[in-house]
């Protein structure tokens, strides 16, 4: 038996928190004998699996300061490590802890700037994303010694690890995606427009290059075609959330693009159901489940000629240069003028699906890699 910490802290929306989710669900239908002390950042959504092995904790303060998370995870972690008496922490932040030499440190890595460190850039982020990237990059390269072992989430991401950090103990653990459709009903659909609809299931950040709506939403509208694209960003306090909602309505693009808010797991079977496509024209990602979900739910993906999404999508998706708005129209326009490219796409899809393991072939992976692993062999900064 081992106690294992795992800090899913900044798993708050999106894929990291589905992810979290679906692990803790998992864990708690486990017959390992492994005492859990796993640290979310809403305890009220994970208590339902406490258990005799199963702690669950939140850290209340992270959820409104983003950028406490580095003395957080330099200071107050060690405390919970050290009062848990962990042997191990698998580690789902952005950043790795400076652990005791004593604890086996197994980090997942799904932080894709750090293996892209080109897109950290003033423009693209803006000043306060852009220095809050540098800073934990810069932790990332601090702490990096002592990983024990790092998960990735793809073999492109194991090899931009090897080739950046010189790192070598790196073991795959493919993403896992769930199979169990919740069920929806008739009141529960969406008031969305006539038109062929195009799904962004995203919140807001400057990588995922929803700006390209705009020229692209106005382009459909100048030749009058029958599509719609419809993003989940809501509400956002981020201003450039509110610039992009904003510039919707001045340039009248609202019959375009449609903004539904968040998407709740238990409503994607009827977001999906309503949508006739995935599109996606991100820059940058080291594992989406958005791609998963629509090769489940039969819908194509659209996407960007990025090695990213091609190691994910192979041959399942239709792919553009995602910073030019007249070849995301084309290509869209070309595979809705061929509706067999189409349902080539989404039995591809289907393909690729069967390669993908099960949240429970993911928990028992994690579990053996915890089981077998060993202390970092670098204790650099004496925290033993």
């Amino acid at each position: 038996m081992k106690k294992v910490l795992i800090n899913g802290a900044t798993m708050k929306a999106g894929g990291g928190k589905n992810i979290l989710y679906n692990l803790i669900r998992t864990l708690s239908k486990g017959r390992d004998q492994n005492k859990y002390l796993i640290i979310v950042p809403n305890k009220k959504e994970f208590e339902k699996y406490e258990s005799d092995r199963i702690r669950i904790m939140a850290i209340n303060y992270l959820n409104k300061m983003d950028f406490l998370y580095p003395i957080f995870n330099s200071f107050h972690l060690l405390k919970l490590i050290r009062k848990f008496e962990a042997d191990c922490i698998l580690n789902f932040s952005d950043i790795p802890a400076p652990t005791p030499c004593h604890v086996t440190q197994v980090f997942v890595f799904d932080w894709a700037f750090a293996v892209y460190p080109e897109n950290i850039n003033l423009k693209l982020l803006g000043l306060r994303r852009y220095l809050y990237a540098r800073l934990k990059l810069f932790f990332f390269c601090r702490y990096l010694p002592y990983i024990s072992t790092i998960c990735s989430q793809t073999n492109l991401i194991k090899t931009k690890i090897e080739r950046t950090y010189r790192f070598n103990n790196i073991m795959v653990v493919p993403n896992a995606f769930c199979s169990e459709k919740p069920l929806f009903s008739s009141e529960q659909k969406y008031d969305l427009p006539t038109g062929i609809k195009m799904l962004y299931l995203t919140n807001y950040y400057p990588h995922k290059n929803i700006e390209v709506f705009i020229p692209l939403a106005k382009e459909i509208k100048a030749l009058g075609l029958n599509f719609n694209l419809i993003t989940t960003i809501g509400t956002s306090k981020n201003k450039k959330a509110m610039i992009f909602l904003r510039e919707i309505k001045e340039n009248g693009l609202d019959d375009i693009i449609v903004d539904i808010g968040n998407v709740s797991f238990d409503r994607l079977p009827m977001i999906y159901s309503q949508c006739q496509a995935l599109l996606m024209p991100t820059l940058l990602e080291s594992f989406s489940t958005a791609y998963l979900e629509a090769m489940l739910y039969g819908v194509p993906i659209f996407t960007s000629d990025l090695d990213f999404a091609h190691e994910i999508c192979g041959d399942s998706a239709f792919y553009f240069d995602p910073r030019d708005a007249t070849s995301i129209l084309n290509t869209i326009k070309d595979a809705f003028d061929n509706q067999g490219a189409i349902e080539e796409k989404i039995t591809q899809g289907k393909k690729q699906l069967e390669k993908m393991l099960s949240w429970e072939q993911v928990a028992n992976k994690y579990i053996e890699i915890i089981e077998k692993g060993r202390p970092s062999q670098g204790c650099p900064m004496g925290n033993c």
